[in-house]
């Protein structure tokens, strides 16, 4: 059986809102600690689409965005 912590559900929760409070173009994407470049056009798409910045990554998406 899958032992679940409860501060770690909790400390997700909670670092999940930090990255989807600030507005989508103050943020930088960093992957292996490597600053990603977006194609500008790509990220203008994202921001107006209506999901969170979370769902920028979870969903993939920011792989097709790359330059």
């Amino acid at each position: 059986m899958k032992k679940v912590n409860i501060e770690d559900v909790l400390r997700i929760q909670k670092e999940r809102r930090a990255i989807n409070r600030p507005k989508f173009s103050n943020l930088r994407f960093y992957k292996d600690g490597v600053l990603l470049k977006f194609k500008k056009e790509n990220l203008d798409k994202f921001e107006f689409i209506g999901l969170n910045n979370m769902d920028f990554i979870t969903s993939g998406m920011w792989k097709d965005a790359l330059k």
